[in-house]
C-alpha cells in the first residue's frame, strides 16, 4: 500500500539526502505502478503493484554482499516452503510467540516500523487506532495491500529521520549482513524518545539443555535446507547465531542499552526466544527484568 503520504516520508537509499518524487499510475488514493525519482541525485527506483523497491544499488552488484544475496536465496526458498506445509501445531506456537511478544511490545500510540516484517502479521495484534504500523523486508510479499510496505535492507533504511517512535525486528537480526550499520539507521529513523523491541533466539551450547535445543535447532535448518534444494554450501542460513551475551554487546556497540527484557520458551526443545526492549544509551526509564 503506497501513496503520496507515505512518499512523503521515504528517502533516497543512494544518496541518503534527496527525497522521492513519484511518476506512478494512481488510484483510489494508491500508487500501483511506475517509478521514484530522487529530487537530488536523480536515482530513480521502480514501483510494481503498490510495491517500491528501494535497495541501494551496491546491494545487487557489490560483492562484500555476494554471501547475504545466497543467504537471501536460501532464506526465501524456505519462507515459501514453511508457509506451505506450515502445520497446526507449529501456527499456535507462532500465535502464543506472537501474542506475547505483542503484550511485552504494548506500543500506545505513534508510527511503528517493523525490520524484516515478512507477510507484516505484528500489525494484527496492534491496534489500528492509535499505531501506524509500516513494513520493510528485502523479499516482496503479497499481503502489502494491507500496509504501507517497503522492499529494502536493514542496513539502509529509507525513512527520513525521526519517523518513527518504535522499530520492531521480529527474529530477523540474525539475517542482517552488517549490525552496526542496522543500529545506525535504526538510531536515525527514531524520535528523540524512540525505542526498539527485538524479539530473538539466543543459543546456550552448554550443559544438556542447551546442547539438545541448539541441536534440534540446527537440524530444523537442515531439513529445511535439503527439502528448499536452494541453499548453496558457501551461504550460511543465518549470518549469525547468537549467545544472549553477544547480542547484548552488539547492542552495546550500537548504541543502544536493554530497558527490559522477557524470555519465551515456545516448548521443550527449542532455542529460547528473548524479548528485549532497547533505547538509546543514556535515555533508560526504568530497569526491570522478568524471566
Amino acid at each position: 500500500m503506497l501513496s503520496r503520504e507515505i512518499v512523503g516520508l521515504l528517502l533516497c537509499p543512494q544518496c541518503r539526502q534527496g527525497g522521492l518524487d513519484a511518476s506512478c499510475d494512481e488510484a483510489n488514493g494508491r500508487l500501483r505502478s511506475g517509478r521514484l525519482i530522487c529530487n537530488l541525485c536523480r536515482a530513480t527506483y521502480a514501483v510494481d503493484e503498490g510495491i517500491p523497491y528501494l535497495k541501494p544499488g551496491k546491494i545487487e552488484n557489490d560483492p562484500e554482499w555476494e554471501t547475504w544475496r545466497h543467504h537471501l536465496d536460501g532464506f526465501a526458498a524456505r519462507r515459501t516452503l514453511r508457509s506451505t506445509i506450515m502445520s497446526s501445531p507449529r501456527e499456535e506456537r507462532w500465535s502464543q510467540k506472537m501474542q506475547a511478544f505483542g503484550e511485552f511490545v504494548n506500543v500506545p500510540d505513534g508510527r511503528i516500523l517493523d525490520v524484516g516484517c515478512g507477510p507484516g502479521n505484528l500489525r494484527r495484534i496492534l491496534d489500528p487506532k492509535y499505531v501506524t504500523y509500516f513494513g520493510i523486508d528485502p523479499l516482496p510479499v503479497a499481503e502489502v495491500e494491507g500496509f504501507p510496505f517497503v522492499c529494502a535492507v536493514a542496513e539502509s533504511i529509507p525513512f527520513r529521520a525521526g519517523t518513527f517512535s518504535s522499530v520492531v525486528v521480529r527474529s530477523a537480526l540474525d539475517h542482517f549482513r552488517d549490525l552496526n550499520a542496522f543500529f545506525e539507521e535504526v538510531s536515525r529513523v527514531l524520535t528523540d524518545d524512540g525505542q526498539v523491541f527485538l524479539e530473538q533466539v539466543v543459543h546456550k551450547s552448554s550443559g544438556f539443555d542447551g546442547v539438545v535445543r541448539d541441536s534440534l535447532h540446527a537440524v530444523k535448518d537442515l531439513i529445511d535446507g535439503v527439502r528448499t534444494r536452494k541453499q548453496r554450501k558457501s551461504a550460511p542460513k543465518h549470518m549469525r547465531d547468537f549467545s544472549q551475551e553477544s547480542l547484548m554487546l552488539a547492542v552495546e556497540h550500537g548504541g543502544f542499552e536493554v530497558s527490559r527484557s522477557q524470555a519465551h520458551h515456545s516448548n521443550w526443545y527449542t532455542p529460547t526466544q528473548m524479548f528485549f526492549n532497547l533505547r538509546r544509551r543514556g535515555r533508560k526509564p526504568d530497569c526491570q527484568q522478568s524471566n
